[in-house]
């Protein structure tokens, strides 16, 4: 915790001017500086606090997506790893900010599509897509899945959609900051403390 800590002084030192700059540092400020002209406040979450307030005072629907919630502060969160129990259909993703851990746990999942997975994964953003959007971005990985029966067996493309609606999924979009994006058909996620 102590070597964490430190290693956030540091590059919150160099964020704000420190003898010390990396690229690293620098592309920080900049971003910072970015945001802040933006109108956007530092800990931006969701689709950002300004739009996520436009949202919930104006019903607004941004590129299709809207916030889960409004605390879930998971912006540049790290992905430790992630697991997934096909059997009684969680899929867990451990992620870390600030040095804490916490577990995000779909439950109910159909199916999940990652790419991009590597080490050190920054989370941009978790965001509820519609379904029509889904369904729109995501038609050719469906259908390449079709024949081995992913993400289950069905007959037309229009009645996978209806089956999805009915049956209440929704569609979590995983945009990274760094490395994974992805999305996961679930029909719930909660938000737990460190996984032991």
């Amino acid at each position: 915790m102590t070597a964490c800590r430190e290693r956030g002084i540091k590059v919150y030192m160099l964020a704000l001017g420190g003898k010390q700059t990396t690229p690293q540092a620098n592309i920080s400020i900049s971003i910072t500086q970015t945001m802040e002209r933006m109108n956007f406040r530092i800990d931006t979450y969701g689709i950002g606090v300004k739009r996520y307030q436009d949202y919930q005072q104006n019903n607004v629907k941004t590129n299709n997506v809207k916030c889960i919630k409004e605390n879930l502060m998971l912006h540049d969160s790290t992905i430790v790893k992630y697991s997934v129990d096909l059997e009684n259909m969680l899929l867990k993703i451990m992620v870390e900010q600030d040095c804490e851990k916490k577990v995000l746990l779909f439950d109910n999942v159909l199916a999940n599509w990652f790419w991009y997975i590597l080490r050190g994964n920054a989370i941009y953003d978790i965001s509820l897509m519609s379904i029509d959007s889904f369904f729109k971005y995501n038609k050719k990985i469906l259908m390449d899945g079709k024949d081995d029966g992913w993400p289950f067996i069905y007959d037309t493309f229009e009645g996978f959609e209806k089956w999805i609606r009915t049956n209440e999924y929704n569609i979590y979009n995983i945009e990274g900051a760094y490395g994974v994006d992805g999305w996961i058909i679930a029909k719930g996620m909660n938000i737990l403390g460190v996984d032991k």
